[in-house]
C-alpha cells in the first residue's frame, strides 16, 4: 500500500483528503507545518508528498528544500497543492523537481488522480 505524507495546516482539508486517499487505498502520515513535515518524511519515508506552500515553521518551500537535500530518497514525487501560485514560486518548484502543481480549492479526486500518476513514473518526481 502506497504510503502519503500530508504536509498543510489547513486541518479540514487534510481530514478530507486523508479520508478520501484511505479509500483509494493509501496510507496517510499528516503533518501541520513544514518542521513535522520534514521530520515526518525521514522517519515514514512516503511514497509522495503532498505539500502546501503557505505555512508555519519554514513553509512549504524550506520543507521541500529540506526534503530534497537530506531524505534518502531525494526524489520522492512532491505535488504542490497550495493557493500560493506566483510565477517565481512556480519556477521554484519547477527548478526543485516538483512537476505538479494544483490550485487551492481544488478536488481531492484531483489529488488521488496526480498522486496516481507521479507513482507511475519516474519521470513525474
Amino acid at each position: 500500500m502506497p504510503k502519503v505524507l500530508i504536509v498543510d495546516d489547513d486541518m479540514d482539508w487534510v481530514k478530507v483528503l486523508a479520508m478520501r486517499l484511505r479509500q483509494g487505498g493509501f496510507e496517510v502520515v499528516a503533518a501541520t507545518d513544514a518542521y513535522q513535515g520534514v521530520a515526518l518524511a525521514h522517519k515514514e519515508s512516503p511514497d509522495c508528498i503532498i505539500l502546501d506552500i503557505s505555512m508555519p515553521a519554514g513553509g512549504g518551500m524550506t520543507a521541500l528544500r529540506n526534503v530534497r537535500m537530506t531524505l534518502p530518497g531525494q526524489m520522492t514525487p512532491v505535488i504542490v497543492v497550495s493557493g500560493v501560485g506566483e510565477p517565481e514560486t512556480r519556477r521554484a518548484l519547477q527548478e526543485a523537481g516538483v512537476k505538479t502543481f494544483l490550485s487551492k480549492p481544488c478536488k481531492a479526486e484531483d489529488v488521488v488522480e496526480a498522486i496516481r500518476k507521479a507513482l507511475e513514473g519516474a519521470d513525474t518526481a
